[in-house]
């Protein structure tokens, strides 16, 4: 091997170790940026939030360490030829950054959009609707937001006695099924089912207007209604009573505050549905 032939040989070895030693920089340097962007709480990245970045950052680093660190015949003929029009450092170094620009307007715009619209929902009054569910109810809601729901149903018994108004409730207690309380938007649901006995509601109306006039002696009219009642907390955690009427599998919303309560009042709860004629004949005897 003469002079001229070994000197090649060792350059191209040398330019061998070169692009070896080169890579694994390049790529402890990549796998740096994959870190600082991925790793904990970073702000930037809790602004941008979109891998492109990344992408564009490690693409960057490569074509940078080929073009200026890797020895390469081919590529010294290509980068001459780019740079007869422009130097291929300024060129790259301006795509990047109008990329990266780009990209973080457009991800923190929407971003901005997306806190907006989550904050406008959080702060709106929700819009529920009750169904009946199996031996339960449904409760969908489909705007707004509403905390620590609870939900009971009543049969309630409005009536004047010498002058007075009355009103004596008969409470059917729910749970719902999953322990959750809160109800999101987008047609977030739960599903409350009962804790305790069925009410009849004619049975319970023909022992309620038969042990009244017992009591009485009068033929009192009785106002007889089916009320679903659904408590929750606002955005503003101020609590809530919404009030719905049933009325022949139709549930309508009642009112949204009761403001107004007769001052002769009492709600007992039917937990057996033994209990039904002792616990509406122990309501009357209370208030009369």
């Amino acid at each position: 091997m003469n002079t001229k032939e070994k000197k090649q040989c060792d350059e191209k070895r040398h330019d061998i170790t070169w692009n070896a030693v080169g890579i694994i920089v390049t790529a402890l340097v990549i796998m740096a940026i994959i870190y600082f962007f991925t790793a904990g709480e970073n702000k930037f990245v809790k602004i941008l939030k979109d891998n492109y970045l990344i992408a564009i950052l490690v693409f960057y680093v490569l074509v940078m360490y080929m073009t200026n660190f890797f020895r390469s015949k081919r590529l010294n003929e290509f980068i001459d030829i780019v740079q007869k029009k422009g130097t291929i450092n300024t060129l790259l170094t301006t795509i990047v950054m109008v990329s990266m620009v780009t990209i973080s307007m457009t991800v923190q715009s929407n971003e901005i959009a997306k806190r907006q619209v989550e904050i406008e929902d959080r702060e709106t009054a929700p819009l529920l609707r009750i169904e009946p569910y199996k031996d339960g109810y449904e409760i969908v809601n489909e705007k707004g937001m509403a905390s620590y729901v609870t939900f009971s149903g009543y049969q309630r018994y409005n009536f004047m006695y010498e002058g007075e108004a009355y009103e004596i409730s008969l409470a059917a207690l729910y749970r719902e099924q999953n322990d959750q309380y809160n109800l999101g938007s987008d047609g977030s649901r739960l599903i409350f089912e009962p804790k305790t006995a069925a009410i009849d509601p004619d049975t319970a109306f023909e022992i309620f207007k038969k042990y009244l006039y017992e009591k009485t002696g009068e033929d009192i009219v009785v106002s007889n209604a089916r009320v679903l009642e659904l408590g929750f907390y606002d955005y503003l955690n101020q609590n809530h009573r919404f009030e719905y009427n049933e009325y022949e599998d139709r549930i309508s919303l009642g009112s949204t505050d009761r403001n107004i309560v007769p001052i002769h009042n009492i709600t007992v709860s039917i937990w057996d549905a033994d209990q039904l004629e002792s616990q509406i004949k122990y309501a009357i005897d209370y208030l009369i």
